[in-house]
């Protein structure tokens, strides 16, 4: 009984491990296949923008490229801006939440200290 249960035992663990050695590399490249899939798109979109700029100067149309370049230029600019502008207005709230917790923590020490004069009024605070 013991030579037919020790490598039944010896081949089901092998077999686990090689679909564990299988399993694990494919969940883990899932996410980066993805990513690779979506580079390979946008490199077909900046392909096919770069031909359609091709004809467009071809046909005389290099003003209007320019033009097109410098106002994706400005909004990148203005996006950028609107970025700093909601870093700046986060920093002020998150300054504004520390002043507001440090003055509740000034109201609950002297609350504290309230209740333990009202329960000893005759000792001395420093």
């Amino acid at each position: 009984m013991k030579r037919f249960i020790l490598p039944l035992g010896a081949v089901l663990i092998v077999l686990l491990m090689v679909s564990t050695v299988t399993a694990i590399p494919q969940v883990n490249s899932n996410p980066l296949m993805i990513k690779i899939n979506e580079i390979e798109e946008n490199k077909k979109i900046i392909t096919e923008k770069l031909a359609d700029i091709k004809v467009d100067v071809e046909t005389g149309g290099i003003i209007d490229i320019l033009r097109q370049i410098i106002e994706w230029l400005i909004d990148l600019v203005q996006r950028i801006i609107d970025l700093i502008l909601d870093i700046f207005g986060l920093v002020d709230l998150i300054e504004y939440l520390i002043g507001l917790i440090v003055s509740l923590f000034e109201l609950i020490m002297t609350l504290i200290n309230f209740i333990i004069d009202i329960f000893n009024p005759n000792t001395l605070r420093f």
